[in-house]
């Protein structure tokens, strides 16, 4: 199976060009070329323990900020929305993460609501999801009794409600790892974002690894498009000025608000909802 266009280049050309070319996404400090990785790897590799595509023989090099510790692969910086659905984001996509299409949106509906209800709001807020896959999240929040509800997912050709309005509630799972700019997408999902709402947004961020050995970690995933790997660095550095940013102990799920603005929800109660999903383990 073709992973992407383009032809190969030697690692050592790629480790060459990486390291005069290309700076951090986030922070634009220089990065180091930390090695590549078969662009073939998924996450559910991990998942099922065992490689659900045997290797293409692409690599796929990858490189970590010197400052905020980001880690991404400029491999896919040429690639257009089209490359993207036909060689990740197609009908195998399923394969390479089992969860996203009914398990995780039902999860992640059903840990909202409990954080809701922990919650200080009055009522059943409004909601927009951002990278909102085929609307299963949406489906369940409506089962749930929520009404004002948006979602937007390009890639599923997905779209929901009013996408002129604002939200006071703004979710984006599992999106910011596929994206080479971040700051857009929080910039967007900020902009549907009611003054003094709420927005949520979920990425495992990296975990303490030596550099040698940081690329063996299963989130690291070309197959499923997983080519920007964040830490709390990287996300105190997107948060736009006068918004601050609150990471929770799972190292999964994240909120971005106003600084002047007392949020509802505590990082405990986001937390004692919130069963992260790992390999081997449903939340």
């Amino acid at each position: 199976m073709m992973s992407g266009p383009g032809s190969y280049i030697g690692m050592e050309t790629l480790k060459s060009l990486s390291e005069k070319t290309i700076s951090c996404l986030v922070c634009y400090h220089p990065v180091t070329y930390i090695g590549d990785i078969d662009s073939n790897r998924s996450a559910a590799d991990a998942f099922v323990g065992k490689r659900v595509f045997r290797d293409y023989g692409e690599p796929i090099p990858y490189h970590q900020c010197t400052s905020c510790k980001l880690i991404f692969s400029n491999h896919y910086a040429s690639w257009c929305d089209e490359d993207y659905s036909q060689f990740i984001y197609n009908s195998d996509y399923h394969l390479v993460d089992p969860p996203f299409e009914n398990e995780r949106p039902i999860s992640n509906a059903e840990w909202l609501h409990r954080c809701i209800l922990s919650g200080n709001l009055a009522g059943k807020p409004s909601i927009l999801d951002y990278g909102a896959g085929n609307g299963r999240f949406l489906q369940e929040l409506q089962q749930l009794g929520y009404q004002d509800l948006a979602g937007i997912d390009k890639f599923c050709s997905f779209s929901r409600g009013d996408l002129s309005n604002q939200y006071d509630i703004v979710t984006c799972f599992e999106v910011l790892e596929h994206s080479l700019d971040p700051a857009q997408i929080i910039k967007d999902c900020i902009n549907f974002l009611k003054e003094g709402g709420t927005f949520f947004f979920s990425t495992l961020l990296l975990p303490q690894y030596s550099q040698s050995e940081v690329l063996s970690w299963w989130y690291i995933a070309p197959r499923n498009g997983h080519i920007c790997i964040h830490t709390e660095e990287s996300l105190q550095k997107l948060t736009p000025p006068g918004f601050q940013v609150d990471c929770s102990s799972f190292r999964d799920i994240h909120t971005i608000a106003r600084s002047d603005v007392s949020l509802p929800f505590s990082m405990e109660q986001i937390a004692h909802a919130r069963r992260p999903y790992l390999p081997g383990k449903k939340s």
